[in-house]
């Protein structure tokens, strides 16, 4: 088995529950691994996953405004199996780098694993 590591993924977005976060936006990671079987050989990209690919995945799902993170993630691994129906499992970790919480001088975030 093979795992394409895509880390820490640095978007702009509109996510969130709160009015000022749909209009102010917030800085988001995104980490994703992606687990699938171990093709015969690799002479070709056709063997392998594309990173590229699973960028834009991510990409269009992270520019979306959406309220939940967890909607984000299982959307994500929605669409990558879709896409890339071999996979075995994926792994996500969305980090919201500033939430809107009195106090809090850090980072939130969620993380979702589907095995298929």
């Amino acid at each position: 088995m093979y795992t394409i590591h895509l880390h820490r993924l640095e978007f702009f977005a509109h996510h969130g529950l709160h009015d000022e976060e749909k209009i102010l936006g917030n800085y988001f990671e995104v980490s994703l691994h992606v687990n699938y079987p171990q093709p015969e050989h690799f002479h070709s990209i056709d063997d392998a996953l594309d990173y590229e690919r699973l960028f834009k995945i991510v990409e269009q799902h992270m520019l979306q405004p959406t309220a939940l993170l967890e909607t984000i993630a299982d959307n994500i691994i929605i669409t990558i199996k879709q896409q890339f129906p071999s996979v075995l499992s994926v792994s996500i970790n969305i980090i919201k780098k500033n939430p809107p919480i009195p106090g809090c001088r850090g980072a939130v975030g969620v993380t979702l694993e589907k095995s298929f």
